[in-house]
């Protein structure tokens, strides 16, 4: 198995819940992503794609008080063709659970 230096997985996701109604994820990289996709859900799903190779973070501001919520984070580089209705090439998806405050 790779060292985590050498895998494009976003790891040690942690969610900070600090401010009222938001929830920020972050995240390490240590390879070179194209950019980021941040999918998350309580009783919906949603995506939310990030263009920047060097993001480390994505905040969701909807939150409510007392829910659960799933949120995941994975690293994509886009394909060499430019076909538009290619897949990018992404890493599994690495996922976080956070339950929000009684804010």
């Amino acid at each position: 198995m790779e060292p985590l230096s050498y895998s494009r997985n976003p790891y040690n996701l942690v969610a900070d819940t600090t401010r009222v109604r938001r929830i920020k994820i972050a995240w390490d990289v240590c390879q070179k992503n194209d950019f980021y996709q941040v999918s998350w859900g309580d009783d919906k799903d949603d995506m939310t794609q990030i263009d920047d190779p060097t993001a480390r973070s994505w905040t969701y501001t909807g939150a409510r008080d007392l829910v659960k919520y799933t949120f995941k984070v994975r690293g994509c580089n886009a394909r060499p063709t430019q076909d538009a209705a290619q897949e990018p090439d992404c890493t599994p998806w690495t996922e976080l659970l956070v339950t929000t405050p009684d804010w």
